[in-house]
């Protein structure tokens, strides 16, 4: 074989590996991973607070939403024997950016407070996607807190962790 065969067979291997490598079923493996981790987590619930026990059980709302991203995952699946195996694009920096406001969100509203967290998202992901109306961008994120805590609060009578937005409302 000639050094540009064999470079070119090198090649397609390469393309291969990589090509596997970033499949549907890649995704749908490590998905599956995580969902598992989840369900035995959720299977570890025993006891609940009083004020938690309303509606569908604490124990059993994670088992129904990890199962149906299984399902999910199933029929994605399904769709990806018949697609092609191609290389996908770069992810855009802007996923990264993304994902990172979402995670100090989730940190920020878990460990701080939820109605922060939610304020904190929307200033900064409105701008990061291009809108360069950082007032409007506020005064939507306060305006959507509002209308959660008026929604949820008010009308359906749930009750929102304690923390220093949180504990302003009445």
């Amino acid at each position: 074989m000639s050094q540009t065969q064999q470079s070119g067979q090198d090649i397609e291997d390469g393309a291969t590996f990589r090509s596997r490598l970033y499949s549907d079923w890649t995704a749908a493996g490590g998905i599956l991973v995580i969902l598992a981790v989840l369900y035995y987590f959720a299977s570890q619930i025993e006891s609940i607070p009083d004020w938690l026990l309303q509606g569908i059980q604490p124990a059993s709302y994670p088992k129904g939403v990890i199962v149906a991203i299984g399902l999910f995952v199933g029929l994605m699946l399904l769709d990806a024997r018949r697609d092609s195996h191609e290389i996908p694009e770069r992810v855009p920096a802007l996923v990264y950016s993304t994902t990172l406001a979402m995670i100090m969100s989730l940190l920020l509203s878990t460990f701080f407070d939820f109605f922060l967290g939610i304020i904190f998202f929307v200033c900064v992901a409105v701008p990061l996607w291009g809108m360069r109306r950082y007032a409007f961008a506020f005064l939507y994120a306060v305006l959507l807190v509002a209308v959660i805590y008026l929604l949820f609060s008010t009308g359906l009578g749930v009750r929102f962790p304690h923390g220093p937005l949180t504990d302003l409302f009445p």
